[in-house]
């Protein structure tokens, strides 16, 4: 098979092979400092594979903040690799047979270890529905180890994001041409679908770029570059802080969006939904009470019962005991059906 990123076929680069050593330290260097203090809000871009800066990326590691790399720690702690020397392996062995040996996967740039990264996941898996196939679980169990899916070759979307992330890993001990090059999950863009695909996250002096890519419909002959995404660039902004944990942030930023969308009840209702559960994490509870009453003074209704249980739990928190029985007791007039009126009988 041709591995194709951005229409550019793998072609080595004449350069000397990178150290490993700064690759295995992508997230042990941090800034004890957020992403939004240290990079400015225009400065974090969603772009495409054609306009992101790969050229411009520097081999000489860039510290990470603190919370994005508390996030990409976190996402590899989500699969289990049962046996990470034998995972190695099986990952050097498939790039062997599309002709990369391993002495020579120094002399890639960091896009040509990209494509490397799409050919090897592509190379192995077949899409199969490990999850809900009966057969399958019958015979090999369920949430298996990350490896074991690598191994036998099967495995759906979230098994294609997730081993993606891995193999890339691995590439990166022996190339540190992509040491700020990282990939992650579509949760940093904030996943509104049952589908799973990457975010690759360059990280450069002054910006941050975002570039979504779909493996999973690659191997099936679409497009590496994804359009799914269902929001504008702003809204996925304020889920990529969500995610980071940056949630007066995030909240303020669905705020900014609602503007946009006067004349759509349903969108608006979704941003007041993602806007309270933002400033509910923020533990910034009278901002929920008053984004409440903007939502039901607009007259909205579309998920009033979650809108509802964030109010209820910002006036626990804020002791006003009485005030959160009379919306708990509404909440169980109105939506007796509503999984919050289930959790209340219980």
């Amino acid at each position: 098979m041709d591995l194709k990123v951005g229409g550019l076929l793998l072609a080595l680069a004449i350069a000397s092979p990178a150290s490993t050593s700064l690759a295995q330290q992508q997230f042990s260097q941090q800034l004890q400092t957020k992403l939004s203090e240290h990079y400015s809000l225009d400065n974090i871009v969603l772009t495409d594979l054609a306009s992101a800066s790969f050229r411009k990326v520097s081999s000489k590691s860039i510290p990470l903040t603190s919370d994005l790399a508390r996030k990409l720690k976190w996402e590899r702690s989500l699969y289990d690799i049962k046996d990470p020397g034998k995972f190695e392996a099986l990952v050097l062995k498939t790039a062997s047979e599309l002709g990369i040996e391993k002495e020579v996967i120094g002399y890639a740039s960091a896009l040509e270890l990209l494509d490397l990264t799409v050919g090897i996941v592509c190379k192995r898996m077949n899409y199969f529905e490990v999850d809900d196939d009966t057969e399958f679980k019958a015979k090999y169990g369920e949430n298996l180890p990350l490896d074991v899916y690598f191994e036998l070759g099967l495995g759906d979307c979230d098994k294609y994001t997730a081993l993606a992330i891995r193999v890339f890993d691995v590439l990166k001990k022996y190339n540190s041409s992509a040491v700020n090059i990282h990939l992650g999950s579509d949760n940093f863009v904030g996943c509104n679908d049952v589908h799973a695909w990457n975010v690759v996250i360059l990280v450069l002096p002054d910006r941050v770029e975002l570039v979504n890519i779909d493996i999973t419909h690659y191997d099936q002959g679409t497009d590496l570059e994804t359009d799914r995404i269902y929001y504008n660039f702003n809204y996925s902004r304020a889920f990529f802080f969500s995610y980071l944990g940056d949630y007066s942030l995030a909240a303020k930023l669905f705020e900014d969006e609602m503007p946009k969308h006067k004349e759509d009840s349903s969108e608006r209702s979704k941003l007041y939904h993602q806007r309270m559960i933002c400033e509910l994490l923020a533990h910034d509870y009278e901002k929920v009470l008053a984004t409440k009453s903007l939502f039901e003074q607009e007259g909205l209704t579309e998920g009033h019962d979650s809108i509802l249980h964030m109010t209820y739990t910002s006036l626990v928190d804020l002791r006003r005991l009485t005030e959160a029985g009379l919306v708990r007791d509404l909440i169980l007039k109105k939506y007796p059906n509503s999984i919050w009126a289930e959790e209340f009988r219980k």
